[in-house]
Order: structure tokens, then sequence, then C-alpha cells
């Protein structure tokens, strides 16, 4: 719920300009004071509502950042690991060759 829907104001009041002091009575300069206020406080309101909006996207939008930050994270340290994985699979193969060779030439000395 918006601020200025939240007090009864309605959208769009219009503004008051002054006029000469001699064309208006007190009363009147009374009521176009109050009406003035009314006015700024409805600007006021909206201005306000604007700027929850305002910070509302922007937290959405920062959320939606350090989310997508934290996937590329993940990502890139997945592939980190599957790396190493594949280095030591590529030690341990070749270590395993080593021995398979080694034990190919003693059957054939022997």
């Amino acid at each position: 719920m918006k601020i200025s829907d939240a007090v009864g104001l309605k959208a769009n009041t219009p503004v008051i300009y002054g006029h000469e002091k001699n064309e208006v009575s007190e009363d009147e300069a009374i009521q176009k004071v109050e009406e003035a206020k009314h006015t700024i406080a409805q600007i006021t309101f909206e201005m306000m509502d604007r700027h929850i909006e305002i910070v509302k996207k922007s937290q959405e939008l920062a959320k939606e950042q350090a989310r997508k930050r934290a996937i590329e994270r993940m990502a890139q340290e997945r592939k980190e690991e599957h790396t190493e994985l594949l280095a030591e699979m590529a030690i341990r193969n070749a270590e395993r060759r080593d021995l398979l060779e080694d034990l190919r030439l003693k059957k054939l000395r022997a």
C-alpha cells in the first residue's frame, strides 16, 4: 500500500498559485494555504512512495546480482575441482602404466 493511499490523498490535486493581496479575503487565503499544505503533503507522500519503490527495486537487483555471483563462484570452484581430479587421474594412470611396464620388463628378463 502506498503512503499517499493510506492517508487518503487523491492524485492530481491542483496546485494553487497566489493572487494579488487585495483580491483575496482572509478566509480565502487561509483556505488556499490549507490546500497548499495538503498539496505539499500529497507530493511528499508520493515522493516517499517512489523512494520506497526505487529502494525495493535496488534491493531486488542487488540480491539477484549476489545470487548470480554466487552461482558463478560455485561453477568456477567445481571447474577447478574437476581439473584437479583429472590431473590426479592422469598421474595415477601414468604411475600404473609405469608399474605395468616395469612388470613386463621383469618378466622379459626372467
